[in-house]
């Protein structure tokens, strides 16, 4: 072999090598790894697991917006339709591991604290999830300590029980001031047991002749530590329409819905209430074998979170969304993100199957990963439908943001780079990058309105290049300045008139949580709206951009 050709033989090598490591050094492990046209355009907000801070991402992954707080995050955080941001926090070490939070926040938009509120103590603490009723009014979940003697005498098994036992509460709270709350209705697992394990104790039946009841001894748990924690609900939702509230105990691998129209005595018992029956289980899915019916073919839930109604206005409306973690599932541990129709009628009644078991049997949509490695998150997560029909993932324990359309394909994808308050740099394999929940909200979302919203940075360091098909560098302040519009009477009781210059003015009206309740086009320059099916409380309208916070009568505009 000739020098000439060892020479250039040995040129070619040393530039392999060179071409390998560069591509390796802007190989994308962080920040923004896919954005397509058919993304639905909008903000992505998060906060990372035990993080001080939250962020507001654009479409190409730039932060443009954040909040900062003096407490680590306490699992939920959703932006208001204001521009308010609420944020559990974790105000001290939680009495039951890594669950609690024990208080929540409510920042504006600028970052001042609004309300600061706690819940922690020796008996209760606030964990997981909230959410806002239309008189905006709190639903929290609380862990309430049960002692020893008090779960004896209510049939609790001996063998499975510790010094002390956690049930779970869900808790109305009416904000009295800055710091102060008020608790004004409340819901208490242990008021709706049944117990097959001592004939002489509270409770005693046959668990599969009363499935409106909850099993106080299943499941079968070994260990006295982790049975301290009895259900550990990690999610809460309200129906407005319905007057219910959806919960979500992983425990059980099963979804419960009561009647929220109780009073709190009535909620405390099995009678009373719009539905008759008091703060007993009025439906629950995914393991009938939680109420000794059907066998193990009929589980479908499998550690699951983020379980909610489908907001109005959104595509499957009505139906249940939730992230099914798949930990234990049969045929292998993969996460689905799955929707639900719920065998409910008009009048927000549930109908069993013939065999006594709660339906459905098979989702209406689910979407899942089953390749190396698997689309698999074992704890925390979530999802929410877009309104493109589009559907917002949050793979919680990789940290892993993404979007799916209804075929399953992937649009956008994000990985956090963000470990509690520090930025990994673009290349590095992300480690501890967990968020709990995540939400995408659309570029018309109210909160944007009047806000500067151009062009951001990355979070990760060492940013590299990247060629985004979204240039979001117009503020939304700038595409909504020429809207004008009136809305009256404002309170508002039965009927709401929008006066706009423009016919066919597009008009969305939002609830607290930033649910899309109404939407549709102005028909005249002076359009009618029938609000008679609306609880009272505070809505946001936003009419061609123009955004006016509006009151139902009855309620009080804080």
């Amino acid at each position: 072999m000739s020098r000439a050709y060892a020479f250039i033989s040995m040129i070619a090598v040393l530039f392999a090598v060179w071409s390998s490591q560069t591509t390796a050094q802007i190989e994308r492990t962080v920040g923004l790894l896919k954005a397509d046209t058919s993304a639905q355009d909008g903000y992505v907000l998060f906060t990372p697991l035990y993080g001080t801070k939250t962020y507001l991402l654009d479409m190409c992954g730039r932060m443009v917006h954040e909040w900062q707080s003096d407490y680590p995050a306490g699992y939920t955080a959703w932006l208001l339709p204001d521009g308010r941001l609420v944020r559990m926090i974790s105000v001290s070490t939680s009495p039951i591991g890594d669950s609690a939070s024990g208080g929540v926040e409510v920042h504006t938009w600028e970052g001042e604290r609004q309300w600061h509120f706690e819940l922690y103590n020796d008996s209760m603490c606030m964990h997981h999830a909230l959410d806002f009723l239309p008189n905006g009014n709190l639903l929290v979940v609380a862990y309430k300590r049960v002692s020893k003697e008090k779960a004896i005498a209510a049939g609790r098994d001996t063998t499975v029980l510790g010094s002390s036992l956690w049930s779970d509460v869900i808790l109305e709270i009416q904000p009295t001031g800055p710091t102060s709350g008020q608790v004004v209705w409340e819901w208490d697992a242990m008021d709706h047991l049944i117990q097959d394990f001592d004939s002489t104790k509270a409770g005693f039946g046959v668990v599969s002749e009363h499935p409106e009841k909850i099993d106080f001894n299943y499941p079968v748990i070994r260990d006295p530590t982790r049975g301290t924690d009895k259900w550990h609900v990690n999610a809460v939702a309200y129906n407005a329409e319905l007057d219910q509230i959806m919960i979500c105990t992983p425990v059980n691998n099963e979804v419960w819905i009561v009647d929220h129209s109780t009073t709190p005595e009535e909620a405390r018992s099995s009678k009373g209430g719009r539905y008759g029956k008091g703060g007993d289980l009025l439906y629950r899915f995914g393991n009938p074998l939680a109420y000794r019916r059907g066998d193990s073919t009929r589980k479908q839930l499998y550690f699951q979170h983020d379980a909610h109604w489908i907001a109005p206005g959104m595509p499957h409306a009505g139906k249940m969304m939730v992230f099914n973690n798949g930990t234990g599932r049969r045929g292998g541990s993969f996460s689905s993100v799955d929707i639900y129709t719920l065998p409910v009628d008009d009048s927000g009644a549930y109908a069993m199957e013939q065999d006594g078991v709660w339906g459905p049997d098979t989702a209406t949509w689910s979407y899942s990963q089953r390749g190396k490695p698997p689309f698999f998150s074992p704890f925390i997560s979530g999802a929410g439908m877009l309104p493109n029909g589009n559907v917002f993932i949050c793979e919680g324990a990789k940290g892993r943001l993404f979007e799916v359309n209804p075929n399953g394909q992937i649009v956008w994808e994000y990985q956090s780079p963000i470990k509690v308050d520090s930025a990994f740099s673009q290349g590095a394999s992300p480690k501890v990058t967990s968020v709990f929940r995540a939400y995408k909200y659309p570029a018309s979302y109210p909160a944007f309105a009047g806000r500067d919203l151009g062009r951001g940075i990355p979070l990760e360091a060492n940013p590299t290049p990247y060629d985004c098909v979204f240039d979001t560098t117009t503020s939304v302040q700038e595409v909504q300045s020429t809207a004008v519009i009136d809305v009256y009477p404002n309170p508002f009781t039965d009927q709401l008139t929008i006066s706009t210059p423009r016919i066919n003015a597009r008009y969305q009206l939002f609830d607290v949580q930033g649910s899309v309740i109404l939407n549709g086009e102005c028909s005249t320059n002076s359009h009618y709206i029938n609000t008679e099916h609306l609880p009272s409380g505070v809505y946001i309208l936003a009419v061609d951009g123009a955004v006016r916070p509006i009151v139902k009568h009855g309620s009080v505009l804080r």
